[in-house]
């Protein structure tokens, strides 16, 4: 809906505002819901395994998760991630 009103977030082209509708003279900030952005960004990288935050790193893989969860759930480790479930894995 915000890309409607003209507010973009590219890397290269970023525009967090758009002109009030009832006044020409001001602007209205969108702010991202950051519990949101959280829940998306980890969907897409269930959903596609890997993820790019730039293009000259490496990927993240939803593997390394799936190696985290292997190791720290090895008998007589202390877990680093104790509240991380296989539900949560997928």
């Amino acid at each position: 809906m915000l890309s409607l009103l003209g507010v973009t977030s590219s890397f290269l082209n970023t525009k967090t505002w758009f002109t009030h509708p009832l006044d020409n003279e001001r602007k209205v900030f969108a702010f991202s819901d950051v519990p949101h952005v959280i829940k998306n960004i980890r969907n897409r990288l269930y959903n596609k395994k890997y993820l790019r935050i730039n293009s000259e790193k490496n990927y993240i893989q939803w593997r390394y998760f799936d190696i985290l969860f292997d190791l720290d759930n090895k008998p007589g480790n202390a877990r680093a991630c104790p509240k991380l479930s296989k539900r949560h894995i997928g």
